[in-house]
This record gives C-alpha cells, structure tokens and sequence, in this order.
C-alpha cells in the first residue's frame, strides 16, 4: 500500500512542529516537502487572519483535485468560520492547542476511508494548447480566451488554465475584465517557492471557471522568465489542469521555444491574407528546422474567415503547403462587442456562428465529455458537539 501524502500549510511554526512530530509517528504517513508537486491524500492548513482569502485557496486547490480531503486549524475559530469549514467540505477541525488524542482519532478514521475507498483519482497529465498569431492583430488573443473559455463550460469543472506569454504587451485581463494582483514576474521573482499551493495564490479565477495567468503588462528592468523558469511553470500546470492554453502572441524566443517544445498541439492564427499567409509559410518552416512539436502537432486556423473572400481556402493551403485544420467565421460586431465589455463570446452571442465555432472547436479538442467527481465532508458533528459543550 502507498504512503498517505499530507501536506502542512502550517502558519504557526511550533504548530507546525507539533503536527510534523505526530504524523510523522504514524506508520504508511508521509509529509509532503514543499517542492514536492505530488498530490496530497491531505491537506492540514491553518487559518490565518485572512481567512476568506485563505478558504478561497482551498477551494481552488480542491477544485484542480490538487488535494484530496482536508484538515483545518485555528486559534479560536468563530462559529461562522467553522460553518464555512463544513461547506468547503473539510472533514475535521483540529483544535490549538494540538491535541495528539484527536489528531490520531482524526488519522485512524482518514486512513480507514481511505483503506475502504476504491482508486478514483488520476494523476492529471495536461494538455497544452499554444496560439501563435503569424501577425499582429489577427485575433490571437480573442481566440485564445473564448477558447479556454468554451473548454472550461465544456469540461463542467476548474479544468483550464489561460496563460498569457505575450509579455510586452498582454491584454487578457482585458478581455475577461479582471484585475489580477500577481501576473508572472511574481512567480520569476520567487521561483524558489514554486509549489501548487503558491501557484494557485498567483493565478486569477475568471467566474467562467477559468483560471489566469497573466503576462507581465509592461517592459522593465529585473528578472526574466527564462526556458527554465516556464518548463517548471508549464510542468507543474499540466499536473494541476487538463487544459493549459497559451497565448504566445507574434514574438518567439527561446521561452517561447520551450512552450512549443512542451505543447501538445500549435494553432498558428492566420487570416486570408497575402502577408499573414507568408508570414504563416515562414512560422511552419521554422518550427520544421526547430524539429520540434511534430508536423501532426501543427494545426493553422484561418480567423475572420469569409466564404466569398479573393483567397480561397485551396489556394491557402496550397500557399503554405499544409491543410486548414478550422476556420472561424468573421464577427466583427460580435468580436468587438465582447471584447469592449470585457465579456467572452459566449456571454454576449452565444447564437452567433463565431462562438458556436468556437464551441465546436473545443469540443474537437476534447473529443468526449467528463462527468464531474463530488464529494462531501462530515465536520457537522464536530460543530453541532462544540455548540452544545457552549
């Protein structure tokens, strides 16, 4: 039988020590080092004072099945905090000070669950969608969040991450009408504390279920996001999300190279066009000396797309001597009109032939739907006991 994983967000330093020493006398227990990007059967964390921002991390980390139950802890928990426990689903309250009786009742109860309990968690393996636009302004970003957009509705849970590598001048938040607190100079500045749980503190939460990563919004002095740097940033997303999409804007570099080379599939956005498609021609040739993805792995989607244009889609692909893998129709309206309130397509013309393209292109790329795993908590009748020993 494999070791349960249980991971302390431990605040209290002697608390911390306390726990380490108990569990760690437990026979099958292993704690989680925090760089290790494993999942946790356990997540142990401790309220600190910001408390909603601290049960909004669990529930994010519980959504990306990033850690399975939960142990919560605190000093004198407000009966509204220990109701907001039950309903994030954490499965006891572990009173301060420690007590070693309780937290070995708590164990041999989580161990005998989970002796009892069938295998049902997968380790995720993630799939990373990267957007290259051939040129400036044909729609990279527009189609890069839609996308991810349609793939979080599609999958039914927190399932896809949006990262923005388009690092001089990145508009997502834009798009999505968000105000992100970190972006990824954050992560570069502190790579050294890259774990799942200081991850999922940096990314935004769109309500759409998406989850952001943005570009740094303006050029300046100070460290860089180097291949390095985004191959453990892509590695530990693709543990974390089934989907992981990346708008790569026009530029490439040698981080954006690593994201190609990591990438399961490259969507190079052209638009019919003379120059977009020569700029498309050059992109496929590069990639082809880089040696890296695999042609197969390259698919070119035509934006704006309209049936009467000059170019047709034969000349296209004879032009850049690769087939139109989609196309999406031209809305300039419809495009405009979402991207000004900050809306996904979805919201603002669901019936419009562009966003039932999109919603068809994820579903392409899904290829099947998944039903969505619940579970529940049992901290009610520690509550109910506590209230009436008051």
């Amino acid at each position: 039988m494999n070791d349960i994983l249980v991971k302390l967000e431990i605040k209290n330093s002697s608390v911390r020590n306390e726990l380490e020493a108990i569990i760690t006398s437990f026979p099958g227990v292993a704690i989680l080092r925090p760089d290790d990007t494993r999942r946790a059967d356990l997540l142990i964390y401790e309220l600190g004072d910001q408390v909603e921002n601290d049960f909004q991390l669990i529930e994010s980390l519980k959504n990306v099945n990033l850690v399975g139950d939960v142990f919560l802890t605190a000093k004198n928990p407000a009966p509204e905090i220990l109701m907001r426990a039950i309903k994030i689903g954490a499965k006891e309250f572990l009173a301060q000070p420690i007590d070693p009786n309780q937290i070995k009742q708590a164990f041999d109860a989580f161990r005998k669950k989970a002796d009892e309990a069938k295998p049902k968690d997968v380790v995720k393996f993630g799939r990373i969608l990267t957007l290259l636009g051939s040129k400036g302004g044909v729609g990279t970003t527009t189609l890069a969040v839609n996308l991810a957009v349609e793939l979080a509705e599609e999958k039914r849970r927190n399932a896809v991450v949006l990262v923005d590598m388009n690092r001089l001048y990145g508009e997502i938040p834009l798009f999505l009408e968000i105000k992100p607190k970190y972006n990824l100079s954050e992560i570069t500045k502190h790579i050294n504390r890259l774990d799942p749980t200081f991850l999922m503190d940096i990314l935004s939460k769109h309500h759409t279920g998406v989850y952001v990563l943005p570009s740094e919004s303006y050029w300046k002095e100070g460290e860089k996001t180097t291949p390095k740097i985004m191959e453990r940033i892509l590695s530990l997303l693709k543990r974390m999300f089934d989907f992981i999409v990346i708008d790569a804007g026009t530029s490439i570099d040698d981080t954006t190279v690593k994201a190609f080379e990591m990438s399961d599939l490259i969507f190079i956005i052209s638009v019919l066009s003379l120059p977009c498609l020569s700029n498309t021609s050059k992109l496929l040739s590069s990639l082809k000396e880089i040696g890296y993805p695999q042609p197969e792995r390259i698919r070119v989607i035509i934006n704006r797309y309209i049936k009467q244009s000059e170019l047709t889609l034969k000349d296209a692909a004879e032009g850049i001597k690769k087939d139109i893998y989609w196309t999406i129709p031209n809305d300039y309206r419809a495009t405009m009109n979402a991207i000004n309130q900050g809306l996904p397509l979805s919201s603002v013309a669901s019936n419009s032939p562009i966003a039932k393209s999109l919603k068809d292109l994820a579903e392409n790329i899904i290829g099947k739907k998944e039903t969505e795993k619940e579970s529940r908590g049992k901290l009610w009748g520690w509550f109910t006991s506590r209230e009436t020993a008051n």
